[in-house]
């Protein structure tokens, strides 16, 4: 579905970045598209993960494309029009470390939006992965659990990581690397409740 560049540009205004001319010709003739292993977002997705992520004050050189339909978000750099590089960062690291790798968007995306570029590894480059612990429960058990849960291990149901909550010190996950697993932590404030180990 195309899309009135107007709108855009308004978009561009309210959020006070700069879409650079190569995603921003994708929106005027798609806005947006939905593939098996990403979604490219929409004008409105595109607002609205932009808050979601606070790039405005954690990233504000970066903003989201879309997402791997998971943990990852594709950025782009928010304050240069001729730009045509794309970039992969997990959620919870927005803000905290910067992306390892640029790749450009027209052969990414002529290539099927693969998120396994040039080899099998990590996008971020993670060294050796390690484990996320929980060893204090929180006075806001329920509300901080949920929160923990939706950062660190969606894999997880709610009933499942109350369960772990009950038998402190309990792993939560090991597919983060040290520096992501502490810009998580770090960023959330999360300190308190969670610690990492080897």
């Amino acid at each position: 579905m195309k899309i009135d560049e107007q709108k855009i540009i308004e978009l561009e205004s309210r959020l006070n970045i700069i879409i650079p001319d190569v995603y921003k010709s994708f929106l005027a003739k798609t806005n947006g598209k939905i593939f098996d292993n990403v979604f490219l977002y929409d004008i409105y997705t595109l607002e609205e993960m932009y808050h979601i992520h606070q790039f405005n004050k954690y990233a504000p050189d970066y903003f989201s494309i879309g997402n791997d339909n998971g943990d990852y978000e594709v950025i782009m750099k928010s304050n240069d029009r001729k730009s045509k590089e794309i970039a992969f960062l997990e959620q919870g690291s927005i803000g905290s470390i910067q992306p390892d790798n640029w790749y450009d968007f027209n052969k990414w995306f002529a290539d099927g939006c693969n998120f396994n570029i040039d080899d099998e590894t990590e996008y971020n480059d993670c060294a050796e992965q390690v484990k996320i612990i929980l060893f204090k429960v929180p006075d806001e058990k329920l509300k901080m659990l949920m929160k923990i849960r939706k950062l660190i291990c969606p894999e997880i149901s709610l009933k499942e990581l109350l369960l772990k909550s009950n038998n402190l010190p309990s792993v939560l996950t090991d597919k983060f690397c040290y520096e992501t697993a502490k810009g998580i932590i770090d960023k959330e404030n999360l300190s308190e409740f969670l610690k990492i180990e080897f």
